[in-house]
């Protein structure tokens, strides 16, 4: 009876699971960051020739990465230009980025910046459950990549005529003006 028990209330989790990445689950249209005064839109772009594009006007989602709101790595890079990710080098440990969907705010904490070469993929990879990575070129030849992970931190904003409002666990529900 235990075992029966156990099987149905995991299968009750992933039920939930699944539906509130489908509830959730929308590309990114735009990227805050607060403390480097950026706010850029953000397009989708697909894989060619093992790499993916990347647009020119606005910052980029990794088509095959994970939506905001899916377990998974979301993946956002852009030019290393000004109105870019040209100061993405200035973000720090413990900075807060917004990610906005069609109908959701998305509010992540980054907890790792680093300098990769630009073959080392593994930065790609998701560390946590519902992470953020975002990157952009730097060096004189744009020859290593500056790389800042992010984990979710609050629950997704609900917008509603143009004002979020949203829930953190450890505040319970109020509304952002």
């Amino acid at each position: 009876m235990r075992l029966v028990l156990f099987f149905f209330l995991l299968l009750l989790l992933f039920a939930i699971a699944s539906s509130l990445q489908k509830t959730y689950a929308g590309e990114p249209l735009k990227i805050i960051i607060p403390r480097l005064s950026l706010s850029l839109p953000v397009v989708s772009v697909p894989i060619s020739n093992d790499t993916w594009e990347v647009s020119t006007a606005a910052a980029s989602f990794g088509e095959s990465s994970a939506k905001p709101g899916q377990i998974g790595n979301t993946v956002i890079f852009a030019h290393a230009k000004p109105q870019m990710f040209q100061s993405l080098p200035n973000l720090q440990t413990g900075d807060v980025i917004h990610l906005l969907t069609k109908s959701r705010w998305f509010t992540y904490k980054v907890h790792n910046t680093t300098v990769v070469d630009p073959k080392d993929t593994s930065v790609l990879t998701a560390k946590r459950p519902f992470e953020l990575t975002i990157y952009t070129c730097i060096g004189k030849q744009f020859e290593k990549r500056f790389v800042a992970k992010a984990a979710l931190i609050a629950t997704p904003f609900t917008l509603t005529i143009g004002r979020p409002s949203y829930a953190k666990a450890s505040e319970g529900k109020r509304g952002v003006n």
